[in-house]
Order: structure tokens, then sequence, then C-alpha cells
């Protein structure tokens, strides 16, 4: 995993979300479906307070809505959601 990689997440209703990893818009691992509560969840468990505030806020803008994710502790998140490449 690089510095650019990001985790993408679109919630897809309001209780299912796509995630995958990213490098520059470009996936790196496969499209998983997962509980829209347990994205946020591990997010918020990994994420400093601030970088979780601003990914919910851009996760709820509306139903579609790619959000993205960046911030040190990535790979510690993306083993948890199961996102390999």
């Amino acid at each position: 995993m690089t510095s650019d990689t990001t985790l993408l997440a679109k919630q897809i209703n309001h209780g299912q979300s796509e995630i995958w990893l990213a490098v520059n818009d470009g996936p790196v691992t496969p499209v998983r479906m997962l509980a829209t509560n347990e994205v946020l969840f591990i997010a918020r468990k990994h994420s400093p307070t601030d970088v979780f505030k601003a990914l919910y806020r851009d996760y709820h803008i509306r139903i579609g809505h790619v959000a993205s994710l960046s911030t040190p502790s990535l790979p510690v998140i993306a083993a948890e959601l199961q996102l390999r490449g």
C-alpha cells in the first residue's frame, strides 16, 4: 500500500455501502459490499477524530456519492474491512 492509496466508500442505500481501495482514483482492490455502520465503525476506531468527522460529512452528502479516506492507519482499516488486492 502506497501513501497515495485511499479508501473509497459509496452508500448504495441507507444500510449498505460499496468500498474499495484506489490509487489516483483507479481501483486496486475488488469492490466489497458491506453494512454502512460497519464501515463507519471501523473508520472511527482507527482514524483521528478530525479525519473521521470529515469522512462522515462527505459520506452522507447523498446516496451514490463516493467519499474518500486517507490516513496513516489505512493499512489497519483495510485489513479489518478485508480489502485485499
